[in-house]
């Protein structure tokens, strides 16, 4: 499928990852001749309307209007600890879901899957270098502004290992 606005065209590829509210697909920038990865939100707004009035008003991120906005507010501030944003849009017909485009995460992988990989355990330097680099990216989400960040998703399948220079990405805003 191909997905355009009206500043891009997205040729989607694999699938990179999936979760509660979309799927996260590898895709090629037609234009810029890039590659980028495109989370595709599965719920029409109204289908997430309707599910969080059936949870007891419980949060949902409606659409990812919620997830959008804290990726454009992180880009903006220039934090390499964080996804890159780089567009967004709607697709589908006749009821239209959203989407938004980000970079390709760096050389690495989810600390899920290097833990599930390991053959030994980590060492205790080795955790306490990314507890402390995750603890410094949700310190930064609390106390960026007037209104805290609070991320809701904190869990290993959300931290990306950048492998070429140990730093951590913290990533899934679509709980925030």
């Amino acid at each position: 499928m191909i997905l355009i606005n009206n500043h891009y065209s997205y040729e989607q590829g694999s699938q990179l990852g999936s979760g509660g509210q979309g799927v996260v697909r590898l895709a090629k920038d037609i234009i810029n001749q890039k590659e980028v990865a495109i989370k595709l939100y599965t719920e029409t707004e109204l289908q997430a309307i309707e599910r969080s009035l059936n949870e007891n008003n419980a949060f949902h991120d409606v659409d990812g209007e919620r997830e959008i906005t804290i990726l454009k507010l992180l880009q903006d501030r220039k934090r390499a600890d964080f996804p890159t944003y780089l567009d967004d849009g709607w697709y589908g017909e006749p009821e239209r879901s959203r989407y938004v485009v980000m970079d390709i995460f760096p050389k690495g992988a989810s600390l899920e899957g290097v833990i599930q990989q390991r053959e030994r355990r980590m060492s205790q330097e080795e955790t306490l270098t990314i507890i402390k680099k995750v603890a410094e990216s949700i310190h930064y989400l609390h106390t960026q502004g007037v209104e805290p960040i609070i991320h809701r998703d904190i869990k290993a399948g959300n931290v990306w290992l950048v492998s070429e220079n140990g730093n951590t990405i913290l990533y899934d805003f679509s709980t925030v």
